[in-house]
């Protein structure tokens, strides 16, 4: 995965963000290496956008607008604060993100599993470093 620091993107108070295959890190964490936890977690959100098509770009903008909607419908539920946490796509990456052989194993379609949807009783998340 190409990695590229930036000022602007992701926004503040986030380190990282996977767009179109591309790692885009705040470039206040340049001298910090970028962990194997955090390249597997956005590599997951590859898998993830290539479910939607082969053709790779397609495959990311679908996902994207996915994303978003999954967003804004977690946005309109309470708790508001943890929308971001509770999309689907965030919670399979980051359930997996310490098993650095998931995506080996990894099925297509997997973060449509009850596990990573809101409603699921499971343990907390933990932060992202």
């Amino acid at each position: 995965m190409k990695i590229k620091y930036s000022s602007i993107i992701p926004f503040k108070g986030f380190y990282a963000i996977n767009l179109f295959g591309v790692l885009f890190i705040r470039k206040e964490y340049k001298d910090r290496p970028v962990s194997k936890r955090t390249l597997n977690h956005e590599s997951i959100h590859s898998a993830q956008a290539k479910d939607f098509c082969k053709i790779i770009w397609i495959g990311y903008i679908i996902f994207y607008i996915l994303y978003f909607l999954f967003w804004v419908i977690e946005i309109i539920r309470p708790p508001y604060d943890e929308a971001y946490h509770d999309v689907c796509f965030e919670k399979e990456a980051y359930i997996n993100e310490d098993d650095l052989k998931y995506l080996d194993t990894r099925k297509r379609w997997d973060w449509i599993k009850k596990i990573y949807w809101r409603n699921y009783d499971k343990p907390k998340l933990k932060k992202y470093e």
